[in-house]
């Protein structure tokens, strides 16, 4: 009997959008083009909010193979007042591929590109090529930084997501 109620209500949650289909949001996944000048003013409209950022490339190898950690940590922790965010690093004229894999990723977040030379990114976000991870508490203040095989900067996305519940906590 308890069977027959609830197989009645599949049409309902399916309806409603309340099934798991394998899709989290009905939200367009865009990758916005930004200049390394205009970052500042970016992460600044996030103030109020703990912001998890991940650097990446699409030409970045280990960059893919932890990004769904990215996507992960926002499902977990955006209703904590945790705005994740993703940098790409990759060059204009592969925007689409990055798009492409921002999509496949399931990144419901903002995704951001940087539209100028390596070197823009490179200073920008002071090193030579990605993984890069940062944390931002609510008032703009960078308090993580961590970059996979950087001696001065070592630490995982993990350690990034440690120090985002640590902040949690701290609220």
């Amino acid at each position: 009997m308890h069977r027959c109620r609830f197989l009645a209500l599949v049409p309902l949650l399916l309806a409603l959008g309340c099934a798991d289909d394998g899709k989290q949001y009905d939200v367009e996944i865009a990758l916005k083009p930004i200049k390394a000048k205009d970052w500042p003013e970016v992460l600044k409209s996030f103030q109020g909010k703990i912001v998890a950022v991940d650097v990446w490339a699409d030409f970045c190898l280990p960059c893919k193979e932890h990004f769904h950690k990215q996507v992960a940590l926002h499902k977990k922790h955006a209703r904590d007042g945790v705005q994740c965010v993703s940098v790409c690093v990759d060059p204009m004229e592969n925007k689409d591929k990055s798009l492409a894999f921002l999509q496949k990723s399931n990144a419901t977040f903002p995704n951001y590109l940087i539209d100028g030379e390596t070197k823009d990114w490179q200073d920008l976000f002071d090193m030579n090529g990605p993984p890069l991870y940062l944390v931002f508490d609510s008032s703009g203040k960078e308090v993580g930084r961590f970059q996979p095989g950087n001696p001065k900067r070592v630490g995982s996305h993990e350690d990034m997501e440690k120090l985002v519940e640590k902040l949690i906590a701290q609220k």
